[in-house]
């Protein structure tokens, strides 16, 4: 081992456009395995008054599986909240978290002060009750296939040439983040969610999955909107591990009306009156 892994700072993915609305900062949290090419096409349909961040987390698809030794995985989502504070002068409005990330947020939610006053997406995080256990194997197919649409994409871009390199390439690195000490981060994420104080957490939360979802399943995500006073469930048809590539039209439309319902409208975003 090198030494700890290093923060990666936020970024600014995204400046709000002055449209009359006041300007809501999102901080965008990919899932293990994840990057930050996989917002792509949900940015691109989110409203112009929500200002973009997002940041390379060590669990990326291109990351160092280092970081899976050292046990606190919360570090990572609390420096980025806390860079995009002070490069933005304002703290985050709104986290949209995906899979591994999702969970890691939401045992922030519940054991935290720090996202106290956050409003929350959490897309297909995985959660359990007591009686009902985990298949790895359909977590490792769910990343599989996430990765070969990948290199699909690649091939795409590029031709056929290279092609056979890519899907080794992809093979390669899908071994290494799904060896044992990712694995093991996962599980210990994952088998404390019937132990989290959900019942506590006081800030608004809309949890979305696919209905297709084999690992992060529909009934998990019912079942864990339950749990939260101020959450509802978004299920999404059709869909997979992914919704925000499978299904980003209607994942934007979910966070805009979440983010109209669940934020105080700023004055400069109120109406104004016609001069009598």
């Amino acid at each position: 081992m090198n030494g700890p892994i290093q923060h990666a700072a936020p970024r600014r993915r995204r400046q709000a456009a002055a449209c009359g609305r006041a300007a809501v900062r999102v901080l965008l949290l990919h899932g293990m395995g994840g990057g930050l090419g996989g917002w792509d096409a949900l940015a691109a349909r989110l409203a112009a008054h929500l200002e973009l961040w997002d940041v390379r987390l060590p669990w990326a698809f291109t990351g160092d599986p280092e970081w899976a030794r050292e046990p606190d995985v919360t570090r990572w989502v609390i420096a980025a909240v806390d860079g995009v504070r002070r490069a933005a002068g304002r703290p985050v409005d709104v986290v949209v978290a995906h899979s591994f990330a999702a969970n890691v947020v939401l045992e922030l939610l519940a054991g935290s002060d720090l996202l106290t006053r956050t409003a929350s997406v959490l897309v297909s995080p995985f959660y359990r009750d007591m009686a009902v256990d985990l298949d790895w194997c359909s977590v490792l197919s769910g990343i599989d296939g996430c990765y070969q649409r990948a290199a699909q994409e690649i091939e795409q871009r590029h031709g056929a040439c290279g092609a056979d390199q890519v899907r080794a390439a992809v093979a390669q690195q899908i071994l290494r983040l799904t060896g044992f000490h990712p694995r093991l981060r996962f599980q210990q994420v994952y088998s404390r969610t019937p132990q989290l104080d959900l019942e506590s957490m006081t800030v608004p939360v809309v949890v979305v999955g696919g209905s297709d979802d084999p690992a992060a399943t529909a009934d998990g995500i019912r079942l864990l909107a339950c749990r939260i006073p101020h959450a509802r469930s978004e299920i999404l048809d059709g869909c997979g591990h992914f919704p925000m590539i499978e299904r980003s039209t209607r994942l934007a439309e979910i966070i805009e009306d979440f983010i109209d319902h669940a934020l105080p409208v700023a004055p400069e975003s109120r109406p104004r009156r016609a001069p009598s």
